[in-house]
């Protein structure tokens, strides 16, 4: 039980688990073994009765809160496409238990989202270029689940370029997780919406911040949560143009400002039913044309350099008429490192093909949209092991 020697294993009770509710923590059995994983659901009286007679669960040991959520360890030959996926699944239920007015014990939903943030910094630790491209390419699930863990991927590969300590990365990645839960409830509506949106969508749409922060308080969040005002304030704009309350320059919270780059930016590379998705390199262009008016330009230099010039998840078309997909970043930012998916006749390869783009054989020629690709698993162009194997 190595791994959960920084927990207290205590033992269940019936009154910790409901029928129908998903568990708040992994619960194990005594020599350690997962029994159910955190997020899942009691599916009946007699799975709960033998949970209770075999399974505890780990309560944190009274430590410092940035000991307690230290980026996990991962391995570095995790596929961490299906670690994105697995943090679907467990995002996903605290996204329907506050829809739907749960009410969490104290501090269980700051908990639950620590412990989502410390996996994700773990994962950074040796998949930051495939997170990236998760980005770009994880698209399949519901879009307020899978752009809350853009936001938070984008907003914590930031934070490390502009060196925040691990107990803000925490508090910055509980705030990226949960920006847009009000808005939730209104996404498709909103984005099935042609033509300029009426006084009542511009009002849920500029109400939103607020009201995330209300939720999360009325599920139990510490009024004084120090995250709380980055949700209200990551809306606002330099010059003031921004919501709700307007603020300018540096009065608008460090983290919020950080936040607000991570949210326009995934949004601008996230296919919607109205239109494509942008190109990588477009929306930094665009973040880069209107720093120093709506964002912070230092933070936006920052996020500039972190990305790269061909982030990857970036299509691209390579000097011989090859079609590409950039799997990772290098010293030189005009040569990332490339798979190659598709012949320059348009057939496609049966597996994908390494290029070095130092090559001149090899250069990138242009950015191409995402679309023209064919459809790909993102683990596949990586050369990882399928999420079923």
């Amino acid at each position: 039980m190595d791994i959960l020697d920084d927990f207290d294993m205590a033992p269940l009770s019936a009154s910790l688990l409901r029928v129908g509710e998903p568990v708040p923590w992994p619960i194990y059995d005594d020599f350690g073994r997962l029994l159910l994983r955190e997020g899942q659901t009691i599916q009946s009286e007699h799975q709960r009765d033998v949970l209770c007679q075999l399974g505890r669960y780990p309560r944190p040991r009274e430590t410092d809160q940035r000991d307690r959520f230290a980026p996990e360890v991962v391995e570095p030959d995790a596929n961490p496409f299906a670690e994105f996926e697995d943090l679907v699944v467990r995002l996903r239920p605290i996204f329907t238990g506050l829809l739907e007015g749960e009410i969490f014990r104290a501090g269980q939903l700051e908990n639950r989202l620590y412990r989502l943030a410390a996996r994700l910094h773990g994962l950074q630790e040796h998949h930051v270029d495939p997170l990236i491209g998760a980005v770009h390419l994880c698209h399949d699930h519901d879009y307020s689940v899978r752009h809350a863990l853009h936001v938070a991927i984008a907003a914590d590969i930031l934070a490390l370029e502009s060196g925040l300590e691990q107990s803000r990365r925490l508090g910055l990645t509980a705030a990226a997780l949960m920006a847009n839960i009000a808005m939730a409830p209104y996404q498709d509506r909103l984005d099935r919406h042609r033509g300029p949106l009426s006084n009542e969508q511009r009002q849920i749409v500029e109400r939103h911040p607020e009201q995330a922060v209300g939720v999360l308080r009325e599920a139990g969040v510490d009024g004084d949560a120090c995250w709380l005002p980055f949700i209200r304030h990551h809306h606002e704009r330099l010059d003031g143009s921004g919501y709700p309350d307007g603020l300018q320059g540096e009065t608008i919270p460090y983290e919020a400002r950080l936040l607000a780059l991570a949210d326009v930016y995934s949004a601008m590379v996230t296919p919607r039913l109205y239109r494509h998705p942008l190109p990588p390199l477009q929306g930094l262009h665009e973040l880069h044309r209107r720093a120093g008016d709506l964002f912070d330009p230092d933070l936006t230099r920052r996020f500039i350099t972190a990305l790269s010039l061909y982030p990857p998840g970036s299509c691209v078309e390579l000097s011989n008429g090859e079609l590409a997909v950039v799997i990772g970043r290098s010293r030189d930012p005009r040569c990332p490192r490339v798979s190659s998916l598709r012949k320059a006749d348009g057939e496609p390869f049966l597996a994908p093909r390494r290029r070095n783009t130092a090559d001149d054989d090899f250069r990138i020629q242009r950015v191409r949209s995402l679309s023209e690709a064919p459809p790909v698993n993102p683990a596949w162009v990586w050369g990882l092991r399928s999420m079923g194997e």
